[in-house]
């Protein structure tokens, strides 16, 4: 099984309809996992700590186009994180925080702590944002800096 993980869309229609139409053109069939940070909350981080009741509106970007792209199951991000938080919802209390494949653990970025050595390697790949992921190589792409990490 080959996967697509896609991350950061923060409600962004636009990157996130390009984004799977790119899949969707690949040779062969790729199984889509979100790693979240699939809506943007519109509360900083600072002020997130003094809201608790805020209205999904107030808070979140989620516009019901961006919404109906997502098809895929999603493990937890600090976005939908903060989501919760500011409205005191419970809208995203089924996204796990870690999804596992062929011997991989998916996690989100806010979950463990960056090492300042990891240089990823640069490969000219497509300009849209997603990773392909086989059990010993993902590809990650984004507008202006395609990688291949080896594992």
């Amino acid at each position: 099984m080959k996967y697509a993980l896609v991350g950061d869309l923060h409600s962004n229609i636009e990157d996130t309809v390009a984004v799977l139409e790119q899949i969707k053109s690949m040779a062969e069939p790729l199984q889509i996992i979100g790693l979240g940070d699939l809506y943007e909350c519109k509360i900083s981080k600072k002020k997130a700590k003094n809201h608790s009741t805020l209205s999904l509106v107030e808070a979140a970007e989620m516009p019901i186009e961006f919404t109906n792209l997502l098809t895929f199951p999603s493990i937890i991000g600090n976005q939908e994180l903060r989501i919760m938080r500011t409205t005191g919802t419970t809208l995203f209390q089924d996204f796990p925080e870690k999804i596992q494949i062929e011997g991989a653990t998916l996690i989100h970025g806010h979950q463990f702590t960056w090492l300042d050595d990891v240089t990823p390697k640069r490969k000219k790949w497509n300009s849209h944002s997603f990773f392909s992921v086989t059990v010993t190589t993902a590809h990650f792409f984004t507008k202006t800096n395609p990688y291949q990490l080896n594992f």
